[in-house]
């Protein structure tokens, strides 16, 4: 079965001050998750946004009124992962 991933292309890295790709996956659902989990109880914890908020930062541009809450994200990565092809379902 091959293996269903999405490419961001014009992501800006700022240290490096060129532009990447990033494959968006399920792989970064979770760490979305353990991220939205992490900071619910930890507030004070720092975390780069690739890829532990990319999940979040996907929602915020594409339905901002959803990403206010993040157990919404958090609620939607989780269903999405229960699914074949969660980053297709993620869309």
């Amino acid at each position: 079965m091959k293996k269903i991933r999405v490419l961001f292309k014009y992501f800006h890295h700022k240290s490096a001050a060129s532009i990447k790709e990033i494959y968006f996956g399920g792989l970064a659902l979770i760490e979305g998750m353990s991220y939205i989990a992490q900071t619910h109880y930890y507030p004070e914890v720092i975390h780069n946004a690739i890829p532990y908020k990319l999940a979040q930062l996907v929602v915020n541009h594409k339905y901002p009124e959803f990403a206010k809450n993040p157990l919404y994200v958090f609620a939607l990565c989780d269903a999405c992962l229960m699914t074949c092809h969660p980053v297709l379902t993620f869309f």
